[in-house]
């Protein structure tokens, strides 16, 4: 694990591998670089070098100085890259990392040679919705629970209602982080994934329920030059359900691509 200071914001970015095609690894909301330590290992023994950061409000690195947007996260994420002079890669994304990966490979899909989505958020714009929903519920219930003798159950109710509605993330998140957190899911996805014109490679659980199957698929269909591999009988976060089975189909993808040193 190393610390870099990127635009004054602390970074802890853990490293795998000193040379060969740079791999930079973006996890996903709630998560860090500890969930891909698995993955990265198999991926540096096959000649990769593996570069997987905490993004601010994660794992060791603090939260962002102020109230970020998915814009912010793909600054740091360019100026990190920059910082470590990495003039091309191949770009991983999970779920929210998926989410800042798809803006930046829009942006600056020059220096990359492969894009990797696996269980990508926000291609999708029904889990708006659902959010919108919990708000106009989460009101209401502020004012039922105001009520003396049911304030006791405002806690229990108020996590399980979380859980219920799909955003188990935003109960857990710090006031500066919820947030961020919804800032960054009110930004459509969609365009940018016809702006992508690189290889991309989509890795989806059939069992996700966080970011279904049917999200892959569209992307698919707005993607010019992607591969959907389906993982049957896996969920959301592959890099913990089946790492070995993860980094073989990427390492396969990859040995059938001209990539840059």
């Amino acid at each position: 694990m190393e610390f870099y200071t990127i635009d004054g914001v602390r970074i802890a970015v853990s490293l795998y591998g000193d040379k060969g095609v740079p791999l930079l690894v973006l996890h996903g909301w709630g998560s860090s670089s500890e969930g891909w330590q698995d993955v990265a290992q198999l991926l540096s023994q096959q000649g990769y070098r593996v570069i997987v950061p905490d993004l601010p409000g994660f794992g060791l690195s603090p939260e962002p100085p102020r109230d970020w947007s998915l814009t912010e996260y793909v600054a740091l994420v360019r100026n990190l890259v920059v910082s470590l002079d990495i003039p091309r890669a191949v770009l991983v994304g999970h779920s929210f990392g998926g989410r800042v990966a798809i803006e930046y490979a829009s942006l600056y899909q020059d220096s990359l040679d492969v894009l990797i989505l696996c269980g990508a958020a926000g291609i999708q714009r029904h889990r708006k919705k659902r959010v919108r929903i919990f708000f106009i519920i989460s009101k209401a219930g502020n004012r039922i629970f105001s009520i003396p003798f049911l304030s006791r159950f405002r806690e229990y109710c108020r996590k399980g209602l979380y859980a219920l509605i799909g955003v188990k993330d935003y109960y857990t998140a710090s006031e500066t982080m919820r947030v961020v957190m919804s800032r960054v899911i009110e930004k459509p996805l969609q365009h940018y994934l016809r702006q992508i014109t690189i290889p991309v490679l989509l890795l989806w659980g059939d069992k996700d329920s966080a970011t279904p199957l049917k999200d892959a698929r569209l992307a698919d269909t707005l993607l010019a030059n992607s591969t959907l591999i389906v993982c049957k009988d896996k969920g959301h976060s592959l890099q913990r359900e089946c790492p070995a089975l993860l980094a073989e189909h990427i390492t396969t993808f990859l040995h059938k691509k001209p990539l840059s040193l």
